[in-house]
């Protein structure tokens, strides 16, 4: 499925035939409400859905989490289909060999009004913005587990020539079970252009993702590939390590006696991330590996970052 879709019409009639496959005979329970985000365009149930067996009974299938997008007539706002059309073709593609750490795609549907996304369902999960905003620095034997997850999910998307572009704290679930998983795909991209063993070329970048962990080439709109997730992998690390990324003031410091949830200045952030020396906050968790990983995770040139080509996650994990 091309990645890139130039009239609003032409997107929801190409989502209508790259799930016609998926639209076998089946029903939905919609459970409960799970979740909403008006931001995102879309509205979460927890539902199950019902197969039909061979014999033509019908079965129910496991419970999934649904994400529901309304369709308007005759077509839908160009920005909400892109989402829909990336976030199905990024899914399906990496969904093609289930990985444990990502979130994998059960099916997709459309009906007059609606295009349903089933994806898994976590009991229990949270995410790690919350779980760091409440509990501050994560222990160092967590931190190191979810990185680790995390370093092995973004190799597995990287390997479909795929950039995920929106790694921060709120995209990562924590499972009830302690482990990690990638979700949130709207703004993956395909990296096109592979000849052979050669990797996609550099492409122009949209700027989409948390401003916090994007890398310079991202803010500076040059072209990059899909190792400007390693930078913002960097600067997650980091922050699951002491509390805070590198590029804002530890709590208390940034902010006046009474005042909470202060949020950075844009243009300081942007500063910080593109131009002034590159601070790795002093804490206990932060030794001398953890702090050489970090600067060689946040090199702004990205040829010479670590997790560049043609080692990729590889080089991370090691």
């Amino acid at each position: 499925m091309a990645d890139r879709v130039t009239e609003p019409r032409d997107a929801v009639t190409h989502i209508e035939e790259s799930i016609a496959a998926d639209a076998r005979a089946y029903t939905l329970r919609l459970d409960s409400i799970f979740n909403h985000s008006s931001g995102s365009g879309f509205v979460g149930f927890t539902a199950t859905r019902n197969t039909l067996a061979a014999d033509g009974e019908s079965q129910e299938g496991q419970p999934v989490f649904l994400r529901i997008y309304t369709r308007t007539r005759p077509y839908c706002p160009r920005e909400e289909t892109l989402h829909m059309l990336r976030e199905r073709h990024i899914l399906s593609l990496v969904s093609r060999v289930p990985h444990p750490f990502i979130t994998a795609l059960h099916f997709t549907h459309v009906d007059d009004t609606r295009v349903f996304i089933g994806l898994d369902l976590e009991p229990g999960r949270d995410d790690l913005d919350n779980h760091i905003r409440s509990r501050g620095a994560l222990a160092p034997s967590a931190a190191r587990r979810f990185a680790g997850e995390i370093c092995l999910a973004l190799g597995h998307i990287h390997s479909f020539d795929v950039a995920y572009r929106n790694l921060a704290p709120e995209n990562v679930l924590v499972t009830a079970s302690g482990h990690i998983k990638l979700a949130d795909f709207e703004v993956a991209k395909r990296m096109t252009g592979r000849s052979g063993d050669t990797p996609p070329p550099p492409r122009e970048n949209s700027l989409c993702g948390v401003p916090e962990y994007l890398a310079p080439e991202v803010l500076l709109s040059r072209p990059s590939t899909e190792v400007m997730d390693w930078w913002s992998y960097g600067a997650l690390v980091c922050e699951m390590l002491c509390g805070v990324t590198p590029f804002v003031e530890p709590p208390g410091q940034e902010q006046e006696q009474g005042e909470t949830d202060a949020q950075p200045n844009v243009s300081d952030l942007v500063r910080k991330i593109v131009a002034s020396p590159i601070v790795i906050p002093t804490h206990e968790h932060i030794g001398d590996g953890e702090r050489a990983l970090l600067r060689q995770l946040l090199q702004r040139d990205a040829n010479a970052r670590l997790g560049c080509r043609p080692h990729g996650h590889r080089a991370v994990f090691s």
